[in-house]
């Protein structure tokens, strides 16, 4: 008798945990990323894995998909899903699918921006960590997850909270 798998609500929410696809930039969408797929779906669930394990991917034109509900336990950060929420943008590797590289978009900035907003809104002051700044020990030889410079995306954050136009 095999016994139902069921999503946990979390009971605390602190941080946002910001990740990349490690795809190239014709890569566009949720869809478009091969191991979002449905073989990958099942593959999932033979893990335990009920699905995407990111609460959002905010795609390429900026659309924000929401894929396990924000308030419930996620499956993206091994150690951390427990009080995070995991956000992915789609992208972050060079045209040959090499190196790690910041090639988002400014629709998926400001997509992010504004859903970084809307959960603070929701769940009150929210840290923000890059993938790699909670997990390097892991993956020490990968290119960093996401490729940008997280201070400078933190310092964007402060200033759209002030209402400031980042334009």
């Amino acid at each position: 008798m095999t016994v139902p798998i069921k999503y946990k609500t979390r009971e605390k929410t602190k941080r946002v945990i910001l990740h990349d696809s490690h795809t190239r930039p014709d890569v566009c969408c949720t869809e478009d990323v091969p191991r979002w797929s449905v073989l990958a779906h099942e593959g999932g669930l033979k893990m335990g894995i009920l699905s995407i394990g990111y609460q959002f991917i905010i795609e390429r034109d900026g659309s924000v998909t929401e894929c396990r509900p924000r308030d419930l336990v996620g499956s993206h950060t091994p150690g951390h899903n427990m009080d995070s929420i995991g956000v992915c943008l789609v992208g972050g590797r060079e045209e040959d699918g090499g190196e790690g590289v910041d090639n988002f978009t400014q629709e998926q900035r400001r997509a992010f921006l504004r859903l970084f907003n809307e959960l603070v809104q929701h769940y009150g002051p929210l840290d923000l960590k890059a993938h790699s700044e909670v997990q390097r020990f892991r993956h020490r030889d990968h290119p960093p997850c996401p490729p940008i410079d997280m201070d400078l995306l933190r310092e964007d954050v402060a200033l759209f909270a002030q209402g400031i136009d980042l334009g």
